[in-house]
């Protein structure tokens, strides 16, 4: 690396992780400081869920990442702070200026857009953040040179915005553990959908009812959608809501929830079950709909999300999507009707989900690094190569 950039600060800071939990965001996080410290950049990550070294093993171990992949991540600041180039992956004016961005969304845009369910006082916070990152976004974008979009949704936004048409690198996806255990065929997998999510507003999880009326409606008695998922600052609450509507509408045992189980737990359910649903409208990406697919495991996405139009590819081979309740429906019956169907799902999903390997995430966002770097140093040999 050349003497002028020494380093590289991962920078994280959000108010999300606060009040909706950690998600896919800081699990990007910390893949990019992983990617960049395996490909020999001295790398220091910051962030607000990220400050420490246990908290940093203890994520880590969340999603499934080895001890042994924090190796040569320091944390906090450098002392050769002004030899560092700054990769941004949270996007929002918290994390500064920078030279590199890695956007999940645009922050400056209205949380609706993204997140239409969001409500009442999370709306109203959201929309105030977004406001202040508009004011200050011609600041800390001064410095950025190179932005980069987790998904072709996210790309359109930030091309809508800002006029550039930036690189698109899918999210990392921790298939190791999932891939190399066998296919569990249809007739060994249980009766349930598998929802993940951040039990979180703007995700939505009260759309489990929707999905348990429709299998009551389809008279699929003994199924059930099982919703695994982080817990955030409301998670108590809206569980609580979840199930006090559940029981006027008598839908109480078409659903059962879990909260923040372990990794292996995690693959366990995603290996066993029927199919997996993806409940949130205009998902940028969705790292849990890759990781179902892994399991070799049908998934069902909205057609509005980036889970359609990269990871489905939209294409009825890899998976199905749905517009509406009335498609969802459709898709549901379908599924469970239609045995050479699921099979050809399972078969093909397993296929695309390696494309998203972490492997590839981590060689990606090392070589446009290195392109950063190249031109901040004007160094010619370096952007040949």
């Amino acid at each position: 690396m050349s003497r002028k950039y020494e380093c590289v600060i991962v920078r994280h800071h959000t108010a999300g992780a606060r009040f909706m939990g950690v998600g896919g965001s800081e699990y990007t996080a910390l893949e990019v400081a992983v990617g960049l410290a395996k490909h020999g950049f001295e790398v220091f990550l910051q962030g607000i869920e990220l400050s420490k070294p246990e908290k940093l093993v203890k994520l880590a171990k969340f999603y499934g990442i080895p001890k042994e992949d924090l190796r040569g991540i320091g944390i906090g600041s450098s002392n050769k702070h002004n030899k560092c180039i700054v990769f941004n992956t949270s996007g929002d004016m918290l994390s500064g200026s920078s030279h590199i961005i890695y956007f999940h969304f645009p922050s400056i845009i209205h949380p609706q857009i993204y997140y239409p369910g969001i409500k009442g006082l999370m709306k109203l916070g959201g929309t105030i953040y977004s406001l202040i990152n508009f004011v200050l976004s011609p600041i800390f974008m001064r410095k950025v040179m190179l932005m980069i979009a987790n998904s072709t949704l996210t790309a359109n936004f930030i091309k809508n915005i800002y006029g550039v048409e930036p690189v698109v690198v899918y999210p990392p996806v921790n298939i190791k553990g999932i891939v190399d255990q066998p296919i569990l065929p249809r007739a060994k997998r249980e009766k349930y959908f598998l929802v993940i999510s951040r039990i979180s507003y703007e995700k939505q999880p009260h759309r489990i009812l929707i999905l348990s009326s429709i299998l009551k409606k389809l008279g699929l008695h003994g199924w059930k959608i099982l919703l695994v998922g982080a817990r955030g600052r409301f998670s108590e609450r809206i569980i609580k809501e979840i199930y006090e509507k559940a029981s006027l509408k008598g839908l109480d045992k078409y659903f059962d929830i879990k909260v923040n189980v372990g990794r292996n737990e995690l693959i366990d359910f995603l290996r066993r079950a029927y199919a997996y649903i993806h409940i949130t409208d205009r998902e940028h990406f969705g790292i849990s709909v890759v990781e179902a697919m892994a399991a070799g495991t049908p998934v069902i996405v909205p057609k509005s999300s980036g889970s359609w139009i990269d990871v489905v590819n939209m294409d009825n081979n890899y998976g199905l999507g749905y517009s509406d309740y009335f498609e969802l429906e459709n898709c549901i019956k379908k599924i469970v009707n239609d045995e050479n169907m699921w099979i050809k799902l399972s078969r093909n999903a397993r296929r695309r989900a390696k494309r998203f390997s972490r492997d590839r995430f981590h060689k990606e966002i090392s070589k446009y690094t290195e392109l950063v770097i190249s031109k901040l140093t004007g160094d010619e040999e370096r952007l040949r190569t």
